[in-house]
């Protein structure tokens, strides 16, 4: 079971006393041997069980293990890690809930390079109320307790490697490094905010000089990257190494806006400017700009030449 502790019971305590009536007969007579057998004896017996029963709750040993392993009772409050030159996947099986007991618990880590699957020996047990088993990932561990007919986990801590699933809000305080992140494909949904205040940067990438640096969104229609060009390869043919780019690997056009409101477009056929209003006088250089349809430029000094008719 998994109770800490069982209470232990003094047996033979003073049994079969003496009247102790006061008479100087032989019955009531005291002797070692007496107060030994009745007394001594079983307050012995009782501490060195009491002693025994110490020992074994407060054994919080580490249980090392190499391949599939079934939890047991002695395992209550002690730690099974998958052995840290372990390379194949294994599965810890959580002994019966019911046979373990409410109190039981223990902690499981995976200190292997493979995954680990945290499942169950009785099928009709469950896991946080699901009929179904938890992975850990490679640094991963995480802590089960009896409630009712199954298992409840506490969190997964330590993750060092292996893919991981986050449900919820991902917060992270303070400083954050990754040494090495190395992703063949990868997928998300939802918004990356940065809410850090003074332009910090959201994405960040360092690495070496001759490499592209490129961050590239897609979808069904065709994908946008902006970036910087790399020594070798390129991404856009007669680019120059080390440029910053924007490119559209379709002919739908590069958009460009400003406050919600389109303002030009690059295409395979040329640069499309929209019609406006003419600007205000520009302050240390010109302004280029389109009005019903003829291209118009206004200089600093307010001046406007049109450059080419509607």
């Amino acid at each position: 079971m998994g109770a800490p502790y069982s209470t232990t019971t003094v047996s033979g305590y003073s049994a079969n006393a003496p009247s102790d009536d006061g008479t100087q007969t032989a019955a009531n007579q005291v002797t070692y041997s007496t107060l030994k057998t009745k007394l001594g004896d079983p307050l012995n017996t009782a501490v060195a069980a009491i002693d025994t029963k110490l020992v074994a709750s407060f054994d919080y040993a580490v249980r090392s293990v190499s391949a599939n392993y079934t939890t047991v009772a002695a395992d209550h409050m002690k730690t099974v890690e998958v052995a840290s030159n372990v390379s194949s996947a294994v599965t810890i099986s959580l002994g019966d809930a019911l046979t373990m007991g409410t109190s039981y618990r223990l902690w499981v880590r995976n200190s292997g390079s493979s995954t680990v699957t945290v499942g169950r020996i009785t099928a009709g047990d469950t896991i946080n109320g699901v009929a179904g088993n938890l992975t850990l990932a490679a640094g991963q561990a995480v802590m089960v307790q009896v409630s009712g007919a199954g298992y409840i986990s506490t969190g997964s801590v330590g993750y060092t490697s292996g893919n991981q699933t986050i449900a919820g809000t991902l917060a992270v305080t303070g400083a954050t490094t990754l040494s090495t992140l190395a992703a063949t494909t990868g997928a998300f949904s939802g918004t990356i905010t940065s809410t850090s205040a003074g332009g910090a940067a959201v994405f960040t990438r360092t690495g070496a000089s001759t490499g592209q640096h490129h961050i590239r969104l897609a979808n069904t229609s065709g994908d946008m990257t902006f970036g910087i060009e790399g020594l070798t390869p390129v991404l856009i043919t007669g680019s120059t190494a080390y440029g910053v780019v924007l490119s559209s690997n379709s002919a739908n056009p590069v958009t460009i806006g400003v406050n919600g409101t389109r303002v030009a477009d690059f295409t395979t056929t040329g640069l499309f400017v929209a019609n406006t209003t003419a600007p205000a006088a520009p302050t240390g250089g010109g302004t280029l700009y389109v009005e019903s349809g003829a291209l118009k430029y206004k200089g600093s000094s307010g001046t406007i030449t049109t450059l080419g008719v509607a």
